[in-house]
């Protein structure tokens, strides 16, 4: 052995677009690195010696545990540390990595890995990553290899130690798994693996794994259910079986099969915190709110759960919180939705969707100097990307606001500021100071969609057709998203029958809200014409018929909603016809809509209070016309005024905001 303490070792196939970032994260740590290439056909192998690892071809055979031996063989290190080249070391100071490998006690260690499904959910698992560099030690199995049984055959006596090392691994998100295939040759290898030995529970469990990441949940119970009658409790990953049963019986839909195996896990493992964030998670499903309420308080009371245990990251923090918003806005109480949407936030300001939902609910049920106020509490989370989402939020709503911040110089981190400020001027009407702005806009700017798009309707606005052209040169034929189609259809150089381009159609919308927004009448009948020479799918008609109804363009909203040939009016139309046929006196056809609208399933708070108003005036007018009647009797009069109470409170819900 030489006197090189660590080796690092990884096994590489086609992994260009990953492994710099994997080899930045352990170069400063290593003191040689490994990399078994297995038939890269692109630079992996370049891009692994300009680290200046020692690259070897191994000849792929469908067999993992062959790959990472041969490895092993070739490493000179006293320790090793395996990382696959999809995968990233967080930063670790030298010193706390020097004190695992100098502990004379501890034969190996398990790191935690995150398995990133997206960009906000992450899976945390532990893994035997660090071990000592032993002859004797080596992987088994084709796929899921494992070395730690090898270890304690060879050392049944040896001290495992559990780190705070975090390895990020994203090669299980959807993109990757669509670029690399990862699924169909996992199931391949593992039922080549069951083929030599059906009877090896864990590579039965690993098959369910590849099942319901498929899609698959019938056939990952199936998987599951044989390896919880074949193994005992006293098995490693025994709970992570209970873990993963419970998640495939919650996709495919199979309530009550999840809540029994939950309930059942929960007697053994009452530590586990994802089994009772499962267990919520079926009760919010079904509307059981208050069951649901208790489980994920119970989430937040036990936090994390112990190391061992594979775990959603977030389970005892603000994902449980989430859900806890979640829960009491579906139960129409919204003061506390907000405030456990507000505690998810903080635990996890990073998370645009805690965020998202969180403005959402500001924006309707909040004033502008209470979103103030909750933008300066929270002024050291709100940095960057999650700023950026704030104010494109709500700049359609306080654009003072917006114009505010921007103004005091707290945009300096926003990516969109130019377009978020330019939206803003827009949105208040104060076009006069655009000029200024363009004047800062970078070559990227022109290339961000909802920019362009004001910019070319500023200059349609002030009939600057020099403007409209030197916009179309800057940005270039090469732009995701091109100005010169609209130009063409604004000019009537070009007309469109039926269209099936997405991103025009959505252009067009925005168009056409900008103009609304600033009630620029000459813009407003342009679009409406283009809009009139085109075949628009049903779902489009709604979309749009909302916008004019948000903007108080009611006889087109309804045109837009009662021209629909197949599709049925969503909850929302149906109630936002309600409305402008109530205005018309129409109390019949207002109670039609409404009756249809709240046979949805998903029908919102808003829907139930417009009905519950529409029942209020009835009785109003009831009461009016039996007051005029039987002018001894007080009640009728008595009774209005109580019901007008309740008509004024309903009436303090922004149910119709003005906002597209």
């Amino acid at each position: 052995m030489s006197d090189k303490l660590l080796s690092v070792c990884l096994i590489t196939k086609d992994e260009a677009q990953n492994l710099a970032t994997c080899l930045k994260s352990i170069k400063n740590l290593a003191d040689e690195i490994i990399v078994v290439d297995t038939g890269s056909t692109d630079n992996t192998v370049e891009i692994a010696r300009k680290f200046g690892a020692r690259v070897y071809v191994f000849p792929w055979n469908n067999n993992f545990s062959a790959a990472r031996n041969f490895a092993l063989k070739q490493a000179e290190g006293c320790w090793v540390f395996i990382i696959d080249a999809d995968e990233e070391l967080k930063t670790i100071a030298k010193k706390e990595w020097m004190s695992l490998l100098n502990d004379q006690g501890k034969e190996a260690y398990f790191v935690q890995i995150s398995n990133y499904e997206d960009r906000q959910n992450s899976v945390s698992q532990p893994a035997l990553r660090l071990f000592r560099n032993k002859k004797d030690y080596y992987y088994q199995g084709r796929i899921h290899e494992q070395i730690l049984p090898q270890i304690l055959k060879k050392n049944p006596f040896s001290k495992i130690g559990y780190t705070d090392l975090l390895i990020n691994h994203y090669g299980y998100t959807s993109q990757m798994v669509e670029q690399k295939k990862k699924i169909e040759r996992n199931i391949g290898i593992l039922q080549l693996e069951l083929k030599h030995n059906p009877k090896n529970p864990f590579m039965r469990f690993n098959l369910g794994n590849e099942y319901y990441r498929q899609g698959e949940y019938k056939l990952a119970i199936w998987q599951y259910r044989a390896v919880l009658e074949s193994i005992d409790k006293q098995f490693s990953y025994y709970p992570y079986l209970i873990f993963k049963l419970a998640i495939a019986y919650l996709a495919g839909g199979y309530h009550l099969e999840c809540r029994r195996i939950l309930q059942d896990g929960l007697k053994e493992f009452p530590d586990y915190t994802d089994l009772y964030y499962l267990l919520g998670e079926t009760y919010l499903n079904t509307g059981d709110f208050a069951k649901a309420v208790g489980v994920f308080e119970k989430c937040l009371e036990l936090g994390a759960p112990p190391s061992q245990y594979v775990s959603i990251n977030g389970v005892g923090t603000d994902k449980a919180a989430y859900y806890l918003g979640k829960c009491y806005e579906y139960n129409f109480n919204i003061d506390k939705a907000i405030d456990y949407y507000h505690l998810a936030f903080t635990q996890n300001p990073t998370n645009s969707n805690i965020l998202q939902d969180l403005l959402d609910l500001y924006v309707k049920y909040h004033s502008e100097k209470e979103m103030e106020n909750f933008i300066s509490t929270n002024s050291a989370s709100l940095r960057g990307k999650a700023l950026n989402l704030l104010l494109k939020e709500i700049v359609d709503y306080y654009p003072g606001l917006v114009i505010k911040i921007y103004e005091e110089g707290f945009c300096s981190s926003v990516v969109e500021k130019n377009y978020i400020i330019t939206q803003a001027y827009w949105n208040k009407g104060e076009l006069d100071k655009l000029d200024g702005i363009f004047n800062s806009f970078s070559p990227d700017d022109y290339q961000i969609k909802e920019l362009s798009i004001l910019l070319y309707q500023y200059y349609w606005y002030r009939g600057n057709r020099e403007g409209i052209v030197t916009l179309i040169e800057t940005q270039g034929e090469q732009a995701y998203f091109n100005i010169k189609e609209i130009d063409y259809l604004f000019t009537g150089r070009k007309s469109l029958g039926t269209v099936k381009d997405s991103t025009l159609l959505e252009t067009l919308y925005l168009l056409l809200k900008n103009y609304l927004t600033i009630a620029y009448q000459p813009g407003i009948d342009k679009i409406l014409d283009i809009y009139q020479g085109i075949i628009l799918s049903d779902s489009m008609k709604m979309k749009l018929g909302k916008l004019l109804f948000r903007k108080g363009c009611w006889r087109e909203a309804i045109d837009q909603f009662l021209g629909l040939k197949d599709q049925k009016l969503d909850e929302e139309s149906l109630r936002y016809l309600a409305v402008m046929v109530l205005e018309g006196d129409d109390m019949q056809a207002a109670f039609d809509f409404m009756q249809k609208a709240l046979t949805d399933q998903e029908a919102s708070l808003i829907s139930c209070l417009t009905y519950l108003k529409l029942l209020y005036i009835n009785i109003m007018d009831y009461c009016q016309k039996s007051a005029g009647v039987f002018t001894d009797y007080p009640y009728f009069t008595e009774i209005e005024e109580g019901i007008q109470k309740g008509v004024d409170r309903i009436d303090t819900f922004n149910l119709y905001d003005s906002q597209g």
